[in-house]
């Protein structure tokens, strides 16, 4: 081997070195890809909202896609006095759901007169 082949040779395998990526050599403090988590969210609501926002704390962890999340709304406009005026609505629900079990309870039987 000469001279001029043996300092080509070694110069070249220091600019690699030099140009190569640190996580090609494994240094420290580099996670590789294959360790990373990435998430597409769809149909997020509130819950998913939060959980969402929990797993993006987590090191390692990117949110990459979120599809249909919820609307910020201003419920203090809403006409809330709807489920008495309109038939059963919500009380008419809460009321088969939560009068069923003293009725069972207290074998009280079936109501003869609303």
């Amino acid at each position: 081997m000469s001279r001029r082949h043996f300092l080509a040779t070694t110069a070249a395998a220091a600019a690699a070195f030099t140009i190569v990526p640190r996580h090609m050599l494994g240094r420290r403090g580099y996670t590789p890809p294959s360790e990373n988590i990435n998430l597409a969210i769809i149909g997020v609501g509130c819950q998913g909202t939060h959980d969402m926002q929990q797993l993006m704390t987590r090191e390692g962890t990117r949110v990459v896609a979120v599809a249909d999340p919820v609307r910020r709304a201003d419920y203090s406009k809403f006409y809330f006095r709807g489920f008495w005026d309109f038939g059963t609505g919500v009380m008419g629900d809460m009321g088969c759901h939560l009068l069923d079990t003293p009725m069972w309870v207290l074998d009280l039987g079936y109501p003869i007169l609303v």
